[in-house]
């Protein structure tokens, strides 16, 4: 590969494809404590699975069981909204990655994508990049960052120069509504899919059974948490590109009116007309629909304005707010900052950067430090978004309480409140790593990781249906939480563990 060019997965062949999808950082995209790690299980599974389906190694069918993949809930609002990230069992997912990454089934992949690129009127900005300038895999969350700023908001300032009207949209639970027959279509067209419904040499439906038999047969849904996923959501939706370009030339629309900009489910279409605006958003709905997806009726709008609808309007505020160096005044404006636009980009970039001047500080004696942890966890209360970014602050703050008993009050009290947010497993897991060097803390976490991480004997994955010893052997002796590594983390979390921005400053 050359190094000093960007690519995507789309440029990867086979092989690199295969090494990239089995890379711990692409299995699992959530952000998560070092001595957290998958890698090594991996490696050993696929070892020892070598080029085999599941198939070859199961006593009974997956689909039988509601467990094989492991369910880890991030809540998204502090309330009932919750997200369920999925961490795939390594063996279905190892197995899904061998037969997506056979170089036959990646070719077809490949010229589908490209088939379709040479008719579409749709820019897809959203393949993830996957090297960077020393040659390595980025983080997947980083470049998601990049992307938007550099692919989505650049871009759209740009096109006001060209275009008057701005009209948004995006698809409702996107990847628990996708109907996974559906993947046979994108892949071989519907006519293809349906005639060869049955067949087990059609790589669609290949996917579509390991889809199904990670979640107890369901054929709606597709688990999210993964890189993998991702792609397999971008074969869906470029498919829905090529469906919604064809409706829109019988439709009789002529190209330089329109421009149209894909971000995964995020549509931006930019037209000189709101006629031609409002016939493109209805062939986008229709076609959607015919895949069992549907447009969010909050969040679909169109403006005049393109240069201010192009930032998000949080940025927008925010960018007009006055920085405040007392930090107790910095956080109660960023609280109330929050309260308007609740778990937003802005946000979380701002707690990033509290982070950053906590991390430089070295003397808090000015400070009512259980003011600030009491603001932080209010924060973090109302913004899940900003778990990661939070609990690292509280690693700063709570070791500034010198009284121990003390300490171990108020880490119990800030545990008791945000405990209160319901399927909140990431921040237990966060939460934990913030107050590992803390003795004797009287505090029982609910998320199975955590449990792992305090040395109990659980299993993440159903592995009941596996007929191979060998396989089962490793997942019991291939421990995911690396004690050594667990021993030697530093009370505080630095910028080093967490900091998914780099270099960025676009955000």
């Amino acid at each position: 590969m050359n190094s000093k060019k960007k690519l995507n997965i789309l440029n990867l062949d086979a092989n690199q494809a295969k090494k990239f999808f089995l890379e711990a950082k692409n299995y699992c995209d959530l952000e998560l404590p070092k001595y957290i790690n998958f890698q090594k299980l991996l490696e050993k599974l696929s070892l020892e699975m070598g080029n085999k389906n599941y198939k070859n190694i199961k006593k009974t069918n997956p689909e039988n069981y509601s467990d094989i993949n492991y369910i880890l809930f991030n809540n998204k609002d502090g309330g009932y909204d919750w997200r369920p990230y999925q961490i795939i069992n390594p063996v279905m997912y190892i197995s899904l990655v061998n037969e997506i990454t056979k170089e036959e089934n990646w070719n077809i992949i490949l010229e589908r994508f490209k088939e379709i690129d040479l008719i579409s009127y749709i820019k897809c900005v959203s393949i993830p990049v996957v090297e960077n300038l020393e040659g390595e895999f980025l983080n997947k969350k980083s470049s998601q960052i990049l992307n938007w700023w550099d692919k989505i908001e650049q871009n759209s300032i740009k096109l006001s120069l060209e275009y008057d009207y701005l009209f948004q949209t995006d698809i409702v639970n996107c990847y628990a509504e996708i109907y996974t027959h559906s993947i046979a279509w994108a892949i071989h067209t519907k006519k293809t899919a349906k005639e060869n419904k049955k067949s087990d040499n059609l790589l669609g439906n290949t996917i579509d059974k390991h889809l199904q038999n990670m979640s107890y047969g369901q054929t709606n849904g597709i688990p999210q948490g993964s890189i993998l996923m991702d792609f397999i959501a971008e074969i869906l939706l470029k498919y829905a590109d090529e469906l919604i370009t064809n409706q829109i030339k019988k439709k009789g629309i002529q190209k330089e009116n329109f421009h149209i900009l894909r971000y995964r489910d995020d549509y931006r279409i930019f037209v000189k007309e709101i006629s031609i605006g409002r016939d493109i958003m209805k062939i986008i709905t229709q076609e959607l629909l015919g895949l069992g997806l549907k447009l969010n009726i909050n969040k679909t709008n169109y403006s005049n304005n393109i240069l201010l609808s192009s930032i998000k309007k949080d940025k927008i505020e925010f960018l007009k707010t006055r920085r405040e160096n007392n930090l107790q005044k910095r956080l109660i404006l960023l609280y109330e900052f929050s309260l308007k636009h609740l778990n937003s980009g802005s946000v979380s970039k701002e707690m990033t950067q509290i982070r950053e001047k906590i991390e430089k500080r070295k003397n808090f004696s000015n400070e009512n430090i259980e003011v600030l942890i009491s603001l932080i966890t209010e924060i973090i209360y109302k913004n899940p978004r900003t778990y990661v970014e939070g609990n690292a602050i509280l690693s700063y703050l709570f070791p500034q309480i010198k009284n121990i008993e003390e300490r171990k009050i108020v880490i119990q009290k800030v545990f008791n409140k945000l405990k209160k947010i319901l399927n909140s497993g990431y921040f237990e897991i966060w939460f934990q790593r913030a107050t590992l060097k803390e003795n004797n803390l009287n505090i029982e976490y609910n998320e199975n990781i955590c449990k792992l991480v305090n040395n109990e004997m659980i299993n993440l994955w159903n592995v009941e249906w596996i007929n191979s010893k060998k396989i089962i052997n490793l997942f019991n002796k291939i421990k995911i939480v690396n004690q050594e590594e667990k021993d030697n983390m530093p009370q505080k979390i630095d910028r080093e563990e967490i900091n998914i921005f780099g270099k960025y400053e676009g955000n």
